[in-house]
């Protein structure tokens, strides 16, 4: 068995003025089109957003994802570090949030959570919803590898799991596929991540970022506001230290690197980080990677 230590730290939410709400993530201001001028087009709230206090269900509109992918550069949500439990769900309670798609405006969500993973030596995975989720284990039986249906497993890297996400009618539209790894490069040592497959049909739109070319995009990643500027070649982050400090006093983590070597800390002074494309960044237990260049549509 694999014991790994666990790192620190977790993201929290945030709140964007009604009618739409923002959930661990960010929000361009809204301009007002003059009747003179052609509407631009939409300005998403990246990734979870919901549409009032009182639904908990994080979802993202086709048209909203769109206009993300649409953009010459992204910042792609790939996973989230393990730490102590991790609760995978479509809510802003879940610690790891896999947004719906709406594509229409009668289209109705449970709120579910689907998996349950605590990272122990090694990691126990737990189902917690049949029917919109399922875990499958890899074994060999009689000398081949086949693939079994579980409800627990203590076989974290030999494990998928799979995710349904419906039309309006309630039919399964496509599949959200995760899996675990253990990376070396989180702060603090190694750590178990759970991972998005991003190149599965519809997913990685759920989970993008877009940045236009020497824009200033005002965001929210977790519990931190912070300021993205992409100039062609690099994106810079900055004004992060604001806001910084958690409820309890302490600071989540904010780190990036190139996914191999250990990854870097945010300066405390506030000082101004440059991601070149490929390069990860952490922010609480959220993983993203710059992205530049083309990416598939919704």
């Amino acid at each position: 068995s694999i014991e790994i230590p666990m790192a620190s730290g977790l993201g929290e939410q945030g709140l964007a003025p009604k009618p739409i709400i923002i959930e661990n993530l960010a929000q361009d201001s809204i301009s007002i089109p003059s009747s003179r001028l052609a509407p631009p087009p939409p300005q998403a709230p990246p990734l979870q957003a919901l549409p009032d206090v009182e639904d908990p269900v994080v979802y993202m509109k086709e048209e909203w994802c769109a206009s993300e992918v649409s953009r010459p550069a992204r910042l792609l949500q790939f996973g989230w570090v393990v730490n102590g439990e991790l609760v995978v769900g479509n809510n802003r309670n879940a610690s790891a949030i896999l947004p719906e798609l709406l594509s229409s405006p009668d289209q109705a969500f449970l709120t579910l959570e689907y998996f349950r993973i605590r990272s122990q030596a090694p990691p126990i995975i737990e189902l917690l919803q049949p029917g919109e989720a399922r875990l499958e284990e890899t074994v060999r039986e009689d000398g081949r590898e086949a693939r079994r249906e579980v409800e627990r497993s203590r076989l974290p890297l030999q494990c998928r799991m799979w995710v349904v996400r419906c039309d309006v009618n309630f039919e399964p539209s496509f599949e959200i596929e995760l899996f675990l790894t253990v990376e070396n490069s989180i702060p603090g040592g190694r750590a178990w991540v759970l991972h998005t497959d991003l190149s599965r049909p519809r997913v990685a739109p759920l989970f993008t970022t877009g940045l236009s070319l020497n824009t200033p995009r005002s965001i929210r990643l977790g519990s931190v506001d912070l300021r993205l500027l992409y100039d062609g070649r690099t994106l810079a982050i900055s004004d992060y230290a604001q806001g910084w400090r958690q409820s309890d006093g302490s600071f989540p983590p904010l780190a990036n690197g190139d996914g191999q070597s250990q990854m870097a800390t945010f300066p405390a002074d506030g000082g101004t980080v440059h991601l070149h494309p490929g390069n990860w960044l952490l922010v609480g237990n959220q993983l993203y990677r710059f992205q530049v260049g083309s990416q598939d549509r919704v």
